[in-house]
């Protein structure tokens, strides 16, 4: 094994990406092969770095891959493992990072290809996976996308990330091992400390369990029992959104009764604008599954779709405008409704939600595909363009570069804006400071979506199916 290379400052990874990853592409192969060596369901003994792992010094401003040994970890708490016969587990350790430290960048194989995310049979498998007898799409992610903006992460990811868990087990949210394997995979911890690097822990822990909600619901309602049902669906939702708008009770279903308890508890000491703009946009996020899944089962439906209608509901769907408003105190500060509502800010989150939304398609993209789900930017970008998934792929890559370019200009607008309108300095402040972390949060969804296994499709791959959680919408109210 070759010697440990000496840590690098900060400023020498920003100057020089490639010192950010110190081994080469030698030490990678020997890492790589340290990790097939170890075999699934063994863990490194206490204060272990697997060679090839993230650790050291922090990385400064780099690019955004990260080597394909880390990627196949799964970056969140220390539980152990439920399926240890499939690629990628074992161990795994939470990724603890300093604000502003970035990812080294993703190394080039051998023939120079770049190592993004392959999803194809062939490398199923070689892991050994029983296949079903569809094909899963076959991309490749490049190791980066358009995404100029700088990455930071919460302090407290480690600490909130062992409270989520612990609030997991406390509202028997992931009572089978099938449940826990999904949400180690999502990594929600690390999705939230991306998103909201500024919160204190309290309200870090908070966010948590609305993103963990988030996914729950996503997960069981695009995967769950309800699938292919749209009327299901419809119940479903409409049992969580009448909890938000103070029209229903929880049933038995212990999803909604974390959502009404998280919802009891966010609504204490915030401002009635401010909790009015959040459950509007959470129960729009909601609702959004219920014109998916029309979209996607009922037949005939899914061709009616334009990609300009397409937008106008991916910009709900990926669900980011509640997570918008959760930033407000997350930083400290509410800011005032007129500021809220002006055009250049709208125009800012939308662009910013597209970018990110667009994005998470590239990676979901596989999955979907091998669950007959085809309701996502690829898919309509092949059926106009009439090409390759790939070439969809390098379409969608343009797109996130135009995203970018319109958030830039969104922000100049915007900062014009408050120029113009009366505000005080602290309001001015505060929606700098909002700006420059919804910039921090397109970066963290980039970042992260290279990071997790949240994507793979090996467990759809195999003969028990996917790893989800327990199918409990749609019941009748509970009585009191």
């Amino acid at each position: 094994m070759a010697s440990q290379a000496p840590p690098i400052s900060p400023r020498e990874a920003a100057t020089n990406p490639e010192a950010a990853w110190p081994g080469g592409e030698e030490e990678e192969e020997e890492a790589e092969a340290a990790l097939h060596e170890q075999g699934p369901g063994q863990e490194e003994g206490p204060g272990q770095q697997a060679e090839g792992q993230l650790g050291g010094e922090p990385r400064a401003e780099g690019a955004a891959g990260v080597p394909e040994p880390v990627l196949n970890a799964a970056i969140s708490s220390n539980a152990p493992s439920s399926r240890p016969d499939l690629p990628g587990h074992g161990s795994v350790r939470l990724l603890t990072l300093p604000r502003g430290a970035v990812m080294p960048p993703v190394p080039q194989c051998a023939a120079g290809t770049p190592r993004g995310h392959l999803c194809d049979r062939e490398r199923l498998q070689r892991h050994g996976c029983r296949m079903h007898t569809r094909d899963v799409m076959s991309i490749v992610i490049p190791k980066r996308f358009c995404c100029p903006f700088p990455l930071a992460i919460n302090p407290y990811t480690g600490r909130v990330a062992g409270q989520m868990w612990g609030w997991i087990d406390k509202e028997n949210q992931a009572p089978t091992e099938s449940a826990r394997e999904r949400a180690r995979r999502s990594c929600i911890d690390l999705a939230c400390s991306f998103t909201w690097p500024d919160a204190e822990r309290d309200v870090l822990f908070e966010g948590v369990k609305w993103m963990f909600l988030f996914f729950r619901f996503d997960d069981q309602l695009e995967e769950g029992a309800v699938k292919g049902d749209p009327e299901a669906v419809r119940r479903g939702v409409d049992e969580l959104v009448g909890i938000l708008q103070g029209a229903g009770q929880p049933s038995d279903s212990t999803l909604s009764q974390a959502l009404a308890r998280t919802w009891e508890h966010t609504q204490q000491g915030r401002p009635r604008d401010w909790l009015d703009q959040f459950s509007r946009h959470y129960c729009e996020l909601l609702l959004s599954y219920t014109d998916q899944s029309r979209y996607e089962y009922v037949p005939g439906r899914r061709d009616q779709l334009g990609m300009a209608d397409w937008e106008d509901w991916r910009e709900i769907s990926f669900g980011m405008d509640w997570c918008y408003d959760f930033m407000e105190p997350a930083l400290g500060s509410f800011l005032p409704h007129e500021v809220r509502q002006l055009p250049s800010m709208l125009r800012l989150r939308r662009s910013a939600s597209l970018h990110m939304g667009m994005l998470n398609d590239v990676f979901s993209t596989p999955r979907e595909s091998f669950q007959d789900r085809q309701f996502n930017s690829i898919a309509i970008i092949q059926r106009d363009g009439r090409c390759t998934p790939q070439e969809a792929v390098e379409v969608v890559s343009r797109i996130l570069a135009e995203r970018v370019d319109q958030f830039h200009a969104a922000r100049e607008d915007l900062l014009r804006d408050l120029a113009k309108i009366p505000s005080s300095s602290a309001d001015r402040a505060a929606t700098e400071a909002f700006m420059d972390n919804v910039a921090e949060m397109i970066r963290g969804n980039h970042d992260w979506h290279y990071l997790v296994m949240r994507y793979e499709t090996d467990d759809v791959a195999s003969r028990d199916g996917a790893f989800r959680y327990p199918d409990d919408l749609g019941h009748p109210p509970s009585t009191p």
